[in-house]
């Protein structure tokens, strides 16, 4: 029912984590591996705080374990101390690039499409993986070590150091005319604090096989423009008229 005095809090951090810093209205703090505190007199029903920032310095379940005293008897001492358990989860900041050498694409052509992973940490990535969504418009000439499910090609990283990079191209094949895109998006088994870098997409133009009649555009999709087509005719029936024109004057003049 008194004031408490000479009032101490001592904290331990477990194994995982280590105290930046400490901050209290009520007294001071000190800080080693260990947090030591002195607080003013506490009268019956105040509350004191102090503020922890911490550091998690590797994965894992960690506890902070805190024990209070004062200078006077201590009645119930069973709930002097309180333990706080962390779940340390490492960030891993990943980021994803596309690019593909192919400036021009007819259907046949092989070409390929280079992905560049990167960790910008703090901490290493792991069980990282890449996810390739293909369009109709290509095949993946082979799985490439990755396992590949109709259109989506799954590609495992193992991990990704901080400040390293992960490089893998894919060879492919156009097989449809048209516009087409292909995007990854990458995953780790760390948090992200940055997800809006992680997915990455690029786009090209596939045209028609080149008909080697010479001058003539293969479109076996019926898309194309029929403008040629109209012509051909037209241009046929012309002839057709006129011929059937100069034969009745010739049987005119007999």
């Amino acid at each position: 029912p008194q004031s408490a005095t000479e009032l101490q809090l001592l904290s331990t951090p477990g194994d995982g984590l280590v105290f930046t810093q400490a901050t209290t209205t009520d007294g001071s703090c000190q800080l080693d591996v260990t947090l030591d505190c002195t607080l003013d007199e506490l009268a019956p029903g105040a509350v004191a705080s102090v503020e922890l920032l911490l550091t998690a310095e590797s994965r894992g379940d960690w506890a902070i374990t805190s024990v209070a005293s004062a200078w006077e008897e201590e009645p119930e001492p069973a709930d002097n101390a309180a333990e706080l358990t962390i779940d340390a989860i490492p960030n891993a900041d990943l980021a994803v690039a596309l690019t593909h050498g192919a400036s021009k694409l007819r259907i046949g052509d092989n070409f390929s499409v280079t992905y560049t992973g990167l960790n910008h940490g703090p901490q290493l990535a792991t069980d990282a993986v890449a996810v390739f969504q293909l369009p109709l418009h290509v095949e993946a000439l082979g799985d490439h070590g990755c396992t590949l499910a109709g259109k989506e090609l799954s590609c495992s990283i193992a991990s990704i150091d901080t400040a390293k990079t992960w490089v893998k191209t894919l060879d492919l094949q156009a097989v449809r005319a048209g516009n087409a895109s292909v995007s990854v998006s990458v995953s780790s088994s760390e948090n992200d604090p940055v997800i809006v870098n992680n997915d990455a997409q690029i786009s090209f133009d596939i045209e028609g096989e080149e008909s080697s009649g010479g001058g003539c555009v293969y479109d076996p999709y019926g898309r194309g423009d029929h403008t040629l087509l109209l012509l051909l005719v037209l241009s046929m029936a012309w002839r057709t008229w006129s011929s059937y024109g100069r034969l009745g004057k010739t049987h005119a003049r007999v």
